[in-house]
């Protein structure tokens, strides 16, 4: 159970992304291709279906605070990746893929406080999301039964999904100033 809480924003963000359901798997389909040039070998058809059932994951996220559905198509996509070749740079740089698509999109469909705000709700839950991707790549590699499935799935090992929460940029001139000799870390 997600302990994420759907908000104005989120709720906003989910259903301008269903409004375009089609259309922004189909940029994301071309910005990861671009990305990662492996992702060229995958059918083109069968990868927008797959990124449109990702995106749908999100939306019920972004929805209904659920992440069950979402972690299960990454725990699928995981282990037909990592079977078929695939880096743990090529998984992640495809979930990566969706942001800069989504910023975009909300952007140019939205006045800038609405589009900022649409986009900082997907990303409060994208960056955790793939966190936990990059992390359950890794687990699909090397805990696997042999028919092949990851053995933790349906265990109760997977961790709770905790939003990220977006920093604000404080302090004023005077904390600009770095003591000499210190290297900021």
């Amino acid at each position: 159970m997600s302990i994420f809480t759907p908000t104005p924003a989120s709720l906003r963000a989910a259903a301008l992304m269903k409004s375009h359901h089609v259309r922004i798997s189909q940029a994301i389909a071309r910005q990861l291709v671009r990305l990662v040039p492996r992702y060229r070998q995958v059918d083109q058809t069968a990868l927008e279906r797959n990124l449109s059932s990702l995106l749908g994951g999100v939306e019920v996220l972004l929805e209904k605070g659920e992440d069950q559905r979402l972690m299960q198509l990454i725990e699928d996509v995981a282990l037909l990746r990592q079977s078929s070749g695939f880096t743990l740079q090529d998984f992640v740089m495809a979930g990566m893929s969706f942001l800069p698509v989504l910023r975009r999109f909300f952007m140019e469909r939205c006045s800038i406080t609405e589009g900022l705000e649409a986009y900082e709700a997907v990303e409060t839950v994208a960056l955790p999301v793939l966190g936990r991707a990059a992390s359950l790549y890794l687990d699909v590699g090397e805990d696997t039964e042999p028919m092949g499935r990851p053995a933790f799935l349906g265990k109760g090992k997977r961790p709770p999904f905790e939003p990220m929460l977006i920093e604000s940029v404080t302090g004023d001139e005077s904390t600009e100033r770095l003591p000499l000799g210190r290297i900021p870390r």
